[in-house]
């Protein structure tokens, strides 16, 4: 009985943890065979898209409201199709070259956006 009640409580106390790590290993990998809406859609909340090389973002893309806070890092992340960009979500860059054109913008559009000091920015 003693050792059922034992095994219970590792049970009972491991189980909160394990969900907190399983939450926090979601990760999307972005290469430039890949689809960046699609990435967004399966993401999790607080989840991270890791950008593996290069990925540039098509001039027809529309980053749609998914309700997410979303990290972005990795390789490069090339805006310079666009003179202006929105985002749709909460987002967080960080540890990533963010490439943008001549005198174009980033637009949180009331959304939440960090920009870590690791970030490279180049155009």
């Amino acid at each position: 009985m003693r050792r059922i009640l034992l095994l219970f409580l590792i049970f009972a106390l491991t189980l909160p943890f394990s969900s907190i790590l399983a939450a926090s290993n979601d990760v999307i990998n972005v290469n430039i065979d890949s689809d960046l809406a699609a990435a967004l859609d399966a993401v999790s909340d607080h989840g991270t898209i890791y950008i593996d090389g290069r990925y540039n973002i098509p001039r027809d893309f529309v980053w749609e409201n998914h309700g997410k806070t979303i990290t972005i890092t990795g390789g490069v992340l090339n805006f310079s199709e666009h003179f202006g960009f929105s985002i749709g979500d909460n987002v967080r860059f960080e540890n990533i070259t963010l490439q943008f054109r001549d005198n174009s913008s980033l637009y949180a559009n009331g959304f939440d956006l960090y920009i870590h000091d690791d970030v490279k920015i180049t155009g």
